[in-house]
Protein backbone atom coordinates (compact mmCIF):
# COMPACT_ATOMS: atom_id res chain seq x y z
CA UNK A 1 0.00 0.00 0.00
CA UNK A 2 1.26 3.16 -1.03
CA UNK A 3 1.46 6.09 1.61
CA UNK A 4 -0.77 7.91 -0.56
CA UNK A 5 -3.43 5.36 0.18
CA UNK A 6 -2.35 4.87 3.67
CA UNK A 7 -2.97 8.84 4.61
CA UNK A 8 -6.89 8.26 2.64
CA UNK A 9 -7.41 5.44 4.25
CA UNK A 10 -6.35 7.00 7.65
CA UNK A 11 -8.43 10.05 6.54
CA UNK A 12 -11.57 7.68 5.80
CA UNK A 13 -10.92 6.09 9.06
CA UNK A 14 -10.78 9.72 11.37
CA UNK A 15 -13.87 10.59 9.20
CA UNK A 16 -16.11 7.62 10.00
CA UNK A 17 -15.19 8.39 13.64
CA UNK A 18 -15.98 11.62 13.21
CA UNK A 19 -19.51 10.86 11.90
CA UNK A 20 -19.37 8.21 14.77
CA UNK A 21 -18.85 10.83 17.36
CA UNK A 22 -21.10 12.96 16.36
CA UNK A 23 -24.22 10.52 15.78
CA UNK A 24 -23.34 9.59 19.86
CA UNK A 25 -23.24 13.14 20.48
CA UNK A 26 -26.82 13.48 18.68
CA UNK A 27 -28.21 10.50 20.60
CA UNK A 28 -27.01 11.47 24.17
CA UNK A 29 -28.49 15.19 23.27
CA UNK A 30 -31.75 13.59 21.65
CA UNK A 31 -31.82 11.38 24.61
CA UNK A 32 -31.65 14.96 27.53
CA UNK A 33 -34.08 16.14 25.09
CA UNK A 34 -36.67 13.41 24.88
CA UNK A 35 -36.35 13.33 29.18
CA UNK A 36 -36.70 17.05 29.03
CA UNK A 37 -39.85 17.29 26.85
CA UNK A 38 -41.37 14.02 28.52
CA UNK A 39 -40.81 15.38 32.08
CA UNK A 40 -42.70 18.84 30.69
CA UNK A 41 -45.31 16.53 29.30
CA UNK A 42 -46.05 15.11 32.15
CA UNK A 43 -45.81 18.46 34.22
CA UNK A 44 -48.78 19.59 31.72
CA UNK A 45 -51.02 16.31 32.43
CA UNK A 46 -50.66 17.00 36.22
CA UNK A 47 -51.97 21.04 35.44
CA UNK A 48 -54.47 19.78 32.79
CA UNK A 49 -56.12 17.39 35.97
CA UNK A 50 -55.76 20.21 38.04
CA UNK A 51 -57.42 22.54 35.78
CA UNK A 52 -60.23 20.07 35.12
CA UNK A 53 -60.81 19.64 38.63
CA UNK A 54 -60.69 23.32 39.66
CA UNK A 55 -63.34 23.96 36.35
CA UNK A 56 -65.41 21.72 37.54
CA UNK A 57 -65.41 23.05 41.12
CA UNK A 58 -66.32 26.26 39.05
CA UNK A 59 -69.13 25.00 37.17
CA UNK A 60 -70.43 23.03 40.13
CA UNK A 61 -70.33 26.25 42.31
CA UNK A 62 -71.67 28.22 39.29
CA UNK A 63 -75.13 26.27 38.85
CA UNK A 64 -75.39 26.65 42.57
CA UNK A 65 -75.28 29.84 42.16
CA UNK A 66 -77.82 30.15 39.72
CA UNK A 67 -80.45 27.77 41.06
CA UNK A 68 -80.04 30.20 44.51
CA UNK A 69 -80.17 33.34 42.51
CA UNK A 70 -83.28 32.01 41.01
CA UNK A 71 -84.64 30.90 43.96
CA UNK A 72 -84.46 34.25 45.52
CA UNK A 73 -85.53 36.37 42.99
CA UNK A 74 -88.75 33.88 43.08
CA UNK A 75 -89.47 34.28 46.68
CA UNK A 76 -88.74 38.60 45.88
CA UNK A 77 -91.01 38.27 43.16
CA UNK A 78 -93.69 36.76 45.71
CA UNK A 79 -93.12 39.05 48.34
CA UNK A 80 -92.91 41.78 46.50
CA UNK A 81 -96.25 40.38 44.70
CA UNK A 82 -97.58 40.14 48.22
CA UNK A 83 -96.36 43.99 49.98
CA UNK A 84 -98.40 45.69 46.65
CA UNK A 85 -101.43 44.11 47.57
CA UNK A 86 -101.58 45.23 51.05
CA UNK A 87 -100.41 48.63 49.91
CA UNK A 88 -103.72 48.27 47.60
CA UNK A 89 -105.59 47.32 50.69
CA UNK A 90 -103.98 50.25 52.67
CA UNK A 91 -104.91 52.52 49.92
CA UNK A 92 -108.54 51.69 49.39
CA UNK A 93 -108.27 51.80 53.49
CA UNK A 94 -107.16 55.31 53.62
CA UNK A 95 -109.79 56.18 50.90
CA UNK A 96 -112.79 54.95 52.51
CA UNK A 97 -111.54 56.54 55.82
CA UNK A 98 -111.38 59.85 53.73
CA UNK A 99 -114.49 59.60 52.16
CA UNK A 100 -116.05 58.60 55.68
CA UNK A 101 -114.28 61.47 57.65
CA UNK A 102 -115.61 64.12 54.83
CA UNK A 103 -119.13 63.43 55.25
CA UNK A 104 -118.62 63.63 59.00
CA UNK A 105 -116.77 67.10 58.40
CA UNK A 106 -119.52 67.98 56.05
CA UNK A 107 -122.53 66.84 58.10
CA UNK A 108 -120.89 67.99 61.47
CA UNK A 109 -119.59 71.62 60.66
CA UNK A 110 -120.49 72.61 57.06
CA UNK A 111 -124.53 72.47 57.76
CA UNK A 112 -123.79 74.57 61.19
CA UNK A 113 -121.47 76.81 59.49
CA UNK A 114 -124.21 77.69 57.01
CA UNK A 115 -127.03 77.88 59.35
CA UNK A 116 -124.51 80.15 60.86
CA UNK A 117 -124.03 82.28 57.76
CA UNK A 118 -127.55 82.71 57.03
CA UNK A 119 -128.19 83.78 60.80
CA UNK A 120 -125.40 86.37 60.79
CA UNK A 121 -126.70 87.41 57.06
CA UNK A 122 -130.35 87.55 57.85
CA UNK A 123 -129.12 89.42 61.18
CA UNK A 124 -127.44 91.50 59.12
CA UNK A 125 -130.21 92.33 56.67
CA UNK A 126 -132.20 92.85 59.93
CA UNK A 127 -129.83 95.59 61.14
CA UNK A 128 -129.74 97.04 58.02
CA UNK A 129 -133.23 97.37 57.24
CA UNK A 130 -133.50 99.12 61.27
CA UNK A 131 -130.99 101.16 60.12
CA UNK A 132 -132.93 102.68 56.98
CA UNK A 133 -136.03 102.87 58.96
CA UNK A 134 -134.63 104.51 61.49
CA UNK A 135 -133.29 106.98 58.87
CA UNK A 136 -136.57 107.69 57.36
CA UNK A 137 -138.33 108.68 60.46
CA UNK A 138 -135.86 111.06 61.76
CA UNK A 139 -133.21 109.21 63.14
CA UNK A 140 -134.46 108.31 66.26
CA UNK A 141 -136.50 105.72 65.24
CA UNK A 142 -140.02 107.20 66.21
Amino acid sequence: MSPLEQAALVAVIAIALVDVASVVVLAIFARSAYKQIRSLSERADSLTKQAESVLAKVRDTATHVGDRAEKVSSEIAGKAEHIADLSERVVERVAQRVDTTSAIVQEAITHPVINLASARAGLGKSLEVWNELSKAKGGNGK
